[in-house]
C-alpha cells in the first residue's frame, strides 16, 4: 500500500477500532506498491473500455454529477490563461491528486502515466484538448479510478464499500498529504471532508458502496484539495 499510516491516523484508530480492525490496518500498511499500481492499472482499463465501447453512457452519468464538484478541478487543471486541460496540465494534477493521497513515488507515476492514457479516451473531438464539457466525462472517469484505489486501502473490513471510520482515514491521509506539500489545510477543509461523508449518503446506509457515492466524494473532496492549492 502506497500510503504510509500516520501518527494522527493511528491515534484515529485506536480510538474508534477495534484490536482486530488495529491488526488488520497493521497488515495492509506492509502491502506492497505493486498491489496499489494493479487497481489503478486494473481501473483505468476499465473505464478506458468503457469510454470506447459506450461514451454516450459515461456522458450521461457524468452529466448526473453536480457541475459545481468538476469547476474547480477543471479551473485548477486547465492551462494558465486558456479555457482548456491540456495533456501536460492533466498529468501535472493527476501527480498533485496521486501526492495528496499519500500515495509512493512509483504509485504516483502508475497514476500519472494512467492519466494520460485515459486522456484520449475523453477526448472525444480529437482536437488534443479537453473542453469544460470533456472534462466532466474525464473527471467522473479520473474519479472512478481514485475511488477504486481509495477502496482498495482504507477498506480495512473489505466490505465493498468507505464506512465513516475508514473515509476519515482518508482525511487524515489528505491532511499529511498537503503537510508534506507544504499546503497548510485551509481553515474549515477538513471538517468540510468530514461532513461529505454525510451529504453523499444516498441510501443512507452508512456505507459508500455505490459507484454514484464513491465518485461524488472523491470529486467533493478533490474539489476542496484544488481550492486549497489555488
Amino acid at each position: 500500500m502506497g500510503i504510509v499510516l500516520s501518527s494522527g491516523v493511528a491515534a484515529i484508530v485506536a480510538v474508534s477500532w477495534s484490536t482486530a480492525q488495529v491488526a488488520t490496518v497493521a497488515t495492509l500498511t506492509a502491502a506492497t506498491t505493486a498491489a496499489v499500481t494493479a487497481t489503478v492499472i486494473a481501473s483505468t482499463t476499465r473505464i478506458k473500455n468503457r469510454l470506447r465501447i459506450e461514451p454516450a453512457a459515461i456522458q450521461k452519468l457524468s452529466e448526473d454529477i453536480p457541475r459545481h464538484l468538476t469547476d474547480s478541478s477543471f479551473n485548477f487543471c486547465k492551462e494558465t490563461r486558456h479555457f482548456y486541460i491540456s495533456p501536460a496540465s492533466m498529468l501535472r494534477c493527476a501527480r498533485y491528486a496521486s501526492n495528496a493521497m499519500g500515495l509512493r513515488s512509483d504509485e504516483v507515476e502508475t497514476v500519472s502515466e494512467e492519466a494520460v492514457t485515459l486522456w484520449t479516451s475523453a477526448d472525444f473531438d480529437s482536437d488534443g484538448l479537453l473542453s469544460p464539457s470533456e472534462w466532466q466525462s474525464a473527471s467522473y472517469s479520473l474519479s472512478t479510478i481514485f475511488a477504486d484505489v481509495l477502496k482498495s486501502i482504507f477498506d480495512v473490513n473489505v466490505d465493498g464499500g468507505l464506512d465513516e471510520r475508514e473515509w476519515r482515514l482518508f482525511v487524515q491521509a489528505i491532511a499529511d498529504g498537503l503537510a508534506e506539500t507544504g499546503q497548510r489545510p485551509p481553515s474549515g477543509m477538513l471538517t468540510g471532508l468530514e461532513h461529505a461523508f454525510e451529504h453523499h449518503q444516498v441510501d443512507d446506509n452508512g456505507l459508500l458502496a455505490s459507484e454514484d457515492e464513491l465518485i461524488r466524494l472523491v470529486l467533493e473532496s478533490f474539489q476542496l484539495f484544488y481550492n486549497a492549492l489555488s
